[in-house]
């Protein structure tokens, strides 16, 4: 092995090692704020994804000038994660954690 090949290698360490730190502390700051209300156009989407999960068309009971792909999406958010805002916030948590790396 020569030098490069070393410092390559300890190179590629630390990235894995900072892309580790960094998933971590975006990890503990989700977790902490769980508990944390849904804002108001969360609640909206939330609310058409429910009536979705129920059978309910969108824009029957709840209407706005959004695409219906965010009902959808954040009906497949609470379809496997569950309805509660805890696992709800969970859900999205997982699903956009590869866009805060």
């Amino acid at each position: 092995m020569n030098k490069i090949d070393i410092d390559d290698k300890v190179l590629r360490l630390a990235w894995w090692g900072l892309a580790i730190i960094v998933f971590g502390v975006t990890v503990a700051i989700r977790i902490r704020l769980l508990g944390m209300p849904l804002e108001r156009d969360e609640g909206e989407y939330a609310y058409a994804g429910q009536l979705m999960l129920q059978g309910i068309p969108p824009y029957k009971l709840a209407y706005n000038m959004k695409f219906p792909g965010t009902y959808a999406a954040y009906a497949a958010i609470m379809s496997v994660f569950g309805q509660t805002t805890i696992e709800f916030v969970w859900g999205c948590s997982w699903s956009t954690l590869p866009q805060s790396c």
